[in-house]
């Protein structure tokens, strides 16, 4: 009688797994920095989590659903020292006195803001700005920054 038992749950045990659907199955990602944090999870019915850690933005999205609209996407969150360090960043920027410095700096400052108001077409739209105007910046310039950064924010 024990061996009937011990085979009848092996099969119902064997016929539980196999009747699963894709509603259990959940993929995410995560992005953080210094700045900001995101996390996503996306249903496996044929959406994939994306994270973008920038050098100054995080954005997390479930593809193809968020990719449709990029700007309806979730906005990150920031921590009280997130906030901190991006109030920091964005005087630094400004003190490079440059063009693309205040750029930067105002992205940042357009960031934060949108994070606390919970404006995504707002943080996108910045993301975009202040990463490529970032990416733009001499070599050694970056440089400086990831030196200041890692000095200077906490992570």
């Amino acid at each position: 009688m024990k061996t009937i038992i011990s085979i009848l749950i092996v099969i119902f045990g064997a016929l539980g797994i196999a009747v699963k659907t894709s509603e259990d199955v959940h993929r995410s990602c995560n992005c953080s920095s210094p700045l900001c944090g995101c996390t996503v999870t996306c249903l496996d019915t044929g959406e994939i989590p994306n994270c973008i850690c920038g050098v100054l933005t995080c954005i997390c999205k479930c593809d193809p659903k968020d990719a449709q609209n990029p700007n309806d996407g979730p906005v990150p969150t920031m921590t009280s020292d997130q906030e901190a360090n991006s109030i920091k960043s964005e005087g630094y920027f400004r003190g490079l006195g440059t063009g693309d410095g205040q750029t930067i700096a105002n992205g940042i400052k357009a960031l934060r803001e949108a994070i606390k108001s919970g404006d995504s077409k707002k943080y996108y739209l910045n993301a975009n700005t202040t990463e490529s105007t970032f990416a733009k910046l001499p070599g050694s310039q970056q440089a400086a920054w990831e030196n200041w950064a890692n000095n200077n924010l906490k992570q």
